[in-house]
């Protein structure tokens, strides 16, 4: 199975439940790292759905954007320390396979402007609270 293929099969359905892919690593560590049981992933505590953009509302788009962020110690995300890392766009009803181009700054503002205001329980390290990478993954979907 393609790795595109499985992102699409597997994200829909993380993302009907609210849970997020995740890497976790402490922040301002010296090598990236995925969580090793020292570092526990910062858990969803509340979210804010983003707003959709008007003009790809009307154009009846959808997209997944692919964010990573940095989860502080006190749970907040600063909207300094998000990065769309990817994003993919289509027509409702179209083949995931049929990407469109050009839309991906609107859904990238709009995904990161909602994830800043999303608070965690912060990932922990020996019991501690640290600063962590997280991806975050949002999908715009017509009703």
């Amino acid at each position: 199975m393609r790795f595109s293929t499985l992102i699409r099969t597997i994200l829909p359905g993380l993302l009907l439940f609210g849970l997020t892919l995740s890497w976790a690593v402490p922040y301002g560590g010296e090598t990236p790292r995925p969580a090793d049981g020292k570092v526990t992933n910062p858990q969803l505590a509340s979210r804010v759905a983003p707003d959709y953009p008007p003009e790809a509302h009307d154009a009846e788009l959808e997209a997944n954007t692919i964010l990573q962020a940095v989860i502080r110690k006190d749970g907040t995300i600063d909207p300094e320390d998000i990065r769309c890392l990817q994003c993919s766009v289509r027509r409702r009803g179209e083949a995931p396979e049929e990407v469109l181009h050009g839309w991906c700054d609107d859904f990238c503002a709009a995904s990161s402007a909602a994830v800043a205001q999303w608070r965690y329980r912060p990932g922990t390290m020996d019991g501690e609270p640290v600063d962590v990478y997280f991806t975050i993954v949002v999908e715009f979907k017509l009703n």
